[in-house]
């Protein structure tokens, strides 16, 4: 056996010699079955498309139920799924019903993703006796009886596992195009996880996709550190296989991904354009990279960095304030490991009011970055991420209640054109900001009246903060 991952095999011939009462699957179509004496039969089983070397195999067993039939493709087109069932298995009922959500997974994946890539062979899974063991054997996925099931199910790692989705998906993220080094092997294992949760959202429910995806995040957040790229002991294999950080973290991180790209037509878009690009081949981590950027138009080499070869997640002290018509918000982040010091990026916050919950989103570019929005409505309380979006820590939130407003400050005149006065019987901080919130200028002041030269300033409307011991103060003002 030549085990190197980027130099597929082109076909694969099986010459399988058994008793006449076994049947015998393997990757492919079954070419031949030839009666020999002595009770014995011959098979053939051929596969002419490119197969890695880990995904070739074979089963021989009885009894088994051949449960063979033809379903749909979004193309009108259609494929043969062939599966083998233990008949007397108690697991058989469900089998028979994971059976038929396959066939809808048939239809979503080669929807999302592209048509079936195997589709002139065939598609299936094939039950053995081992509980909790599921692999992705091209065209025909060897399952234990537990690992082919109908829903998402708990498993001994603190998180839930799709076993007939995720198996399935590796058709086109693992064997369709293969991880070109283990380094890269959350290419396979987390894709495929994150499209059992793609799989939950459409075959199953929602609820059921966020209950998934709130378990794998928690199980990423159990410790500080690790990155989802394997940098070294290619030898480990526990490593290489990590629940946390191959399964559960890549999942994740595709998630957000997702939402950064925040929209869903070009996020299924780049993924198609990557496999079509790799198409029963190989690929790096940086080749997904360069196709995300290039769908995409935005470069995203920087969110690569931090959240496949970085480490751990970034943590939100978030404080906030109002004044009048203006909700001030100061996000300090911090992150679960000195490794990745930044994460720059966007995150959802729901502003929750006396007329309701509106949700906003802010992009953090540094560890402390201040918003100012406008808000003409009592803000009661914030929540960060809502959705649940994002790998972040716990998240500490200060409210009005912290923030004293003991004092006050007059603009004069107020639209201004060429000099602003300021009136305030308390020293102070002075921050001047145009609304997007770029700092425009900073100064001093140790009381009653300030003179401010705008007459540079372009005209629109400016936020004046002031900052004294006894509190914060905001207004705005009309540059014309």
């Amino acid at each position: 056996m030549k085990q190197v991952l980027t130099d597929k095999a082109d076909s694969v011939t099986f010459y399988i010699t058994t008793d006449s009462s076994n049947q015998t699957g393997s990757n492919g179509l079954l070419e031949s079955k030839t009666i020999l004496p002595n009770g014995k039969c011959k098979f053939k089983w051929v596969t002419h498309y490119p197969i890695a070397y880990y995904l070739i195999s074979f089963v021989v067993g009885s009894p088994y139920d051949d449960k063979t039939y033809y379903t749909l493709l979004p193309n009108q087109d259609s494929v043969l799924m062939e599966n083998f069932l233990i008949h007397d298995s108690v697991y058989y009922p469900i089998h028979m019903v994971a059976l038929e959500k396959a066939n809808k997974l048939m239809y979503l994946y080669s929807e999302k993703y592209g048509i079936y890539p195997f589709k002139n062979e065939k598609f299936g899974y094939c039950v053995i006796g081992n509980m909790g063991e599921g692999m992705e054997h091209q065209t025909l996925c060897t399952m234990g009886p537990d690992i082919l099931d109908t829903t998402m199910s708990s498993i001994p790692f603190g998180c839930y596992c799709f076993g007939t989705a995720h198996e399935f998906a590796h058709h086109w993220f693992g064997d369709y195009v293969t991880l070109a080094s283990w380094n890269d092997i959350w290419l396979n294992e987390g894709m495929a996880s994150y499209v059992e949760y793609v799989a939950l959202q459409n075959v199953d429910t929602q609820s059921d996709a966020d209950l998934w995806m709130k378990s794998y995040q928690k199980l990423v957040k159990s410790s500080p550190a690790g990155s989802v790229y394997v940098p070294d002991s290619l030898l480990n294999l526990q490593r290489i296989f990590d629940t946390r950080l191959t399964y559960g973290k890549g999942a994740s991180v595709m998630h957000m991904l997702r939402y950064e790209i925040n929209n869903d037509s070009i996020f299924f878009l780049a993924l198609r354009n990557y496999l079509s690009t790799y198409a029963y081949s190989t690929a790096t981590t940086d080749d997904l990279r360069q196709v995300v950027s290039t769908t995409t138009g935005t470069d995203f080499t920087g969110f690569f960095n931090q959240w496949i070869y970085g480490q751990g997640y970034p943590i939100y002290n978030i404080d906030w304030y109002q004044s009048n018509d203006t909700l001030i918000i100061k996000s300090n982040q911090s992150t679960s490991t000195s490794i990745t010091p930044l994460f720059t990026m966007h995150f959802d916050l729901q502003i929750n009011s006396s007329v309701g919950d509106t949700i906003i989103r802010l992009f953090q570019n540094s560890n402390n970055e201040t918003y100012k929005i406008y808000f003409p409505n009592t803000v009661s309380s914030l929540k960060v991420d809502p959705n649940s979006w994002l790998i972040i820590g716990n998240t500490v939130i200060t409210g009005i209640t912290e923030y004293n407003k003991p004092f006050s400050f007059n603009i004069m005149p107020n639209p201004a054109n060429n000099i602003m006065t300021i009136e305030c019987s308390q020293s102070a901080v002075i921050e001047i900001t145009n609304i997007q919130g770029q700092l425009i200028k900073i100064l001093t002041t140790t009381g009653s009246k300030t003179n401010i030269d705008v007459s540079s300033f372009p005209s629109g409307v400016y936020i004046v903060e002031m900052k004294t011991e006894k509190g914060i103060e905001v207004k705005k003002f009309l540059k014309e």
